[in-house]
């Protein structure tokens, strides 16, 4: 739940978003996503990140104090006042 909305999620999904948290403003780059959420990182190309970003974009469409920002040429951060629970 985020804002009293239920936001469905895949595991992988979540996964990014919380590594998305734990560096907050700070750039990731695809490498590092891959390299952080994966369990076989060699398994998979840098374009399926921007695939899953796109769907995480899409399940928090609406919340203006969650958005993960594009660097171009670079990678994705989060910028939020969300706080997530540890789980």
């Amino acid at each position: 739940m985020v804002s009293g909305k239920r936001i469905a999620l895949a595991p992988i999904e979540m996964k990014i978003l919380r590594f998305l948290f734990e560096k907050q403003g700070q750039i990731g780059t695809r490498e590092q996503l891959i390299e952080g959420v994966w369990p076989d990182p060699h398994a998979v190309e840098s374009r399926t990140v921007d695939v899953h970003i796109g769907r995480l974009r899409r399940a928090f469409a609406g919340l203006r104090n969650l958005r993960i920002r594009t660097a171009y040429g670079a990678g994705y951060a989060l910028d939020t006042t969300i706080v997530l629970p540890m789980s």
